[in-house]
C-alpha cells in the first residue's frame, strides 16, 4: 500500500509541475471547463490549425456527431461583434472563402469553407457576462 501511495504522490507531482504556464505558449490556445461528469474538453486532434479561436476561448464541447462533422462550442468575453469580425478576419487571412455577409440575414453568422472544410458556419449568441459561439464544419470529401 506504501508503494502505491508514493506512486500517487510521484504521478500528482509530476501533473502539478506540468501546470504552470510556458512563455511560449500560443495566445490563441484554448482553455477547457470541467463539464459535470469530469471531462476535459479539447479540440479534436485534426482541428485546422489555421482556424484561430478567439484568444480568450474556454471551450465548452467538442464533438463529432458524425465521421467527417465537427462541432465547437465556446466561451468569450468578448463582444458578440468582436467573435464575428475576429473570425472573419482570421478565416479569411487564412485563406478560407466566406460567405458575402450582405447574403446572412443575421449579423452574429458567419459561412466560410476552402482548404480542409467543406462547409462551415460559425454563430455566436450573446447571453450577458460570456458570449457562446457554435463552431461547425464538414470536412471536404465527406
Amino acid at each position: 500500500m506504501r508503494k502505491y501511495a508514493t506512486l500517487v504522490g510521484l504521478v500528482g507531482a509530476s501533473i502539478l509541475t506540468g501546470c504552470g504556464s510556458s512563455a511560449d505558449q500560443s495566445a490563441t490556445a484554448p482553455q477547457v471547463e470541467t463539464q459535470a461528469g469530469g471531462q476535459t474538453v479539447k479540440l479534436p486532434a485534426d482541428f485546422p490549425s489555421d482556424i484561430a479561436l478567439p484568444e480568450d476561448t474556454r471551450l465548452v464541447l467538442a464533438s463529432t456527431p458524425v465521421p467527417g462533422d465537427v462541432f465547437i462550442e465556446g466561451r468569450s468575453r468578448q463582444s458578440a461583434e468582436a467573435i464575428i469580425e475576429g473570425f472573419t478576419k482570421r478565416l479569411s487571412d487564412a485563406g478560407y472563402v466566406l460567405t458575402d455577409r450582405a447574403e446572412i440575414t443575421d449579423p452574429l453568422e458567419i459561412y466560410f469553407e476552402g482548404k480542409q472544410v467543406q462547409g462551415g458556419n460559425i454563430r455566436v449568441r450573446d447571453d450577458g457576462a460570456d458570449r457562446d459561439f457554435m463552431l461547425t464544419y464538414t470536412k471536404a470529401g465527406q
